[in-house]
């Protein structure tokens, strides 16, 4: 069966010859969807969650990096005509599989989305040797989701991502992000947001505490990313629960 694709691309004709050139079925890949803005871009992921995100970096509404970052998405390759290093190192800490500059050739695009394929494949051949062989499996996966959690309730404060636990576990970032939304029924991003929230309340009890400082203490990078994630979770703003604690 292909492997499922989104693409996100504010410039359209750049997203009709990205769809419409690509030899995708020669590739085992296979189009899903497609959209001109984070927003629009964020919801089809979420919807559709394919196999493999194809971004842009600059996009009307929210950026690709933080489109991908709410979505927890596991592979994608990002495209972009901002040689920035900052883009390539955050691209980077979120596990992008690749960073194609634009204007990209057509077949280092191809070789890319080929690298691409041959690494899912080589995931799930490891990954069915590894059901294959080990008898007590369901006890091995058992483990591998509570090393894990205890991962991330030890090291929530840090900058810490689905990429350095399964490196930490020895499996593949697919593998485990797999696993873990079998197991616990959210992916490993939805998690760790929602436990970094639940510790950030504990915080707020300390009035010399202002709210960069919490979003700082409990691993957001920026007070404005864990004001978004609080009101997701909280229905309200930090300041707005923190108030009504007095």
């Amino acid at each position: 069966m292909p492997y499922s694709v989104v693409v996100i691309e504010d410039e359209p004709l750049v997203l009709k010859e990205i769809v419409e050139t690509t030899p995708w079925s020669e590739l085992n890949l296979m189009i899903l969807g497609q959209a001109q803005n984070g927003l629009e871009g964020e919801k089809l992921i979420k919807d559709l969650n394919p196999d493999l995100v194809i971004t842009d970096i600059r996009l009307p509404g929210i950026s690709g990096l933080e489109m991908l970052e709410n979505c927890g998405v596991v592979h994608s390759i990002i495209l972009s005509g901002y040689s920035d290093f900052s883009y390539a190192r955050k691209a980077i800490q979120i596990g992008v599989f690749d960073y194609l500059l634009k204007p990209f050739d057509d077949e280092d695009f191809f070789l890319t989305l080929k690298k691409f394929v041959q690494t899912l494949e080589e995931e799930e051949r490891d990954y069915k040797k590894l059901k294959k062989e080990r008898v007590n499996t369901e006890e091995c996966e058992n483990f591998l989701i509570k090393m894990a959690i205890n991962y991330v309730k030890t090291n929530f404060s840090k900058n810490i991502g689905l990429q350095e636990v399964a490196e930490l576990l020895s499996v593949t970032d697919s593998y485990l992000s797999r696993l873990f939304k079998e197991e616990t029924k959210v992916n490993f991003l939805q998690f760790l947001n929602t436990y970094r929230i639940d510790q950030s309340l504990i915080f707020m009890k300390d009035p010399k505490l202002n709210i960069n400082q919490i979003a700082s203490c409990c691993g957001f990078t920026n007070s404005g990313y864990y004001s978004k994630i609080f009101r997701k979770i909280m229905g309200v703003s930090p300041s707005q629960f923190r108030d009504s604690l007095s």
